[in-house]
């Protein structure tokens, strides 16, 4: 399983994405909040794949799993 080589966090007033990278075939995964608040989704070959939009509960769902500490394997 590959990992991202490095992430990126961009925005400005009307959206906020974050951009994990991978190697070796510059394949990227980019998520982006936008101004009215939905949520889309890319992931491909320098992060030109197709946009999807999540639902509501699904960006919920999202942001909690992000923003909830893992626990650490013992």
């Amino acid at each position: 399983m590959n990992t991202e080589i490095h992430t990126e966090v961009r925005g400005n007033d009307r959206f906020a994405s974050l951009v994990a990278f991978y190697e070796p075939d510059d394949e990227r995964l980019v998520a982006t909040r936008h101004v009215d608040g939905h949520v889309t989704i890319r992931i491909g070959k320098g992060g030109a794949g197709p946009r999807r939009e999540l639902s509501p509960e699904a960006a919920k769902a999202l942001a909690a799993m992000l923003t909830t500490p893992s626990k650490e394997a013992k």
